[in-house]
């Protein structure tokens, strides 16, 4: 589309949802975008896990009085969340390690 065309395209989502009594905010022209947990990339097609800089995931540890059923699918969890989360195994095999170095710090070993 046009740079006029989307403009108005985005006015007139704007408007539906103060309609409705609710705010949104559009930026257009963006090819890499973070939504929540993940980083879209709207170039390739590609998506993989984001994490805010210098932000450390934290578990619960291993050796803490959870009920054993939630530490043993913890790290099973957590794998599966971020195999979700990417579209590639390579992006999986680059995103995966903070994650893991996480699960050891909290007494899980190769269980990711």
């Amino acid at each position: 589309m046009s740079g006029p065309e989307t403009e108005r395209k985005k006015k007139a989502i704007i408007k539906k949802f103060k309609d409705q009594g609710l705010s949104i905010t559009i930026k257009t022209g963006t090819q890499i975008v973070d939504f929540l947990d993940v980083k879209f990339n709207l170039t390739n097609q590609n998506y993989e896990p984001y994490m805010k800089p210098n932000n450390t995931p934290t578990y619960v540890h291993k050796n803490s009085n959870h009920p054993p059923l939630i530490l043993k699918q913890l790290p099973l969890s957590i794998n599966k969340r971020i195999s979700e989360l990417c579209s590639t195994k390579e992006i999986y095999d680059n995103a995966i390690q903070p994650y893991k170095n996480t699960l050891s710090k909290s007494g899980y070993k190769d269980e990711c």
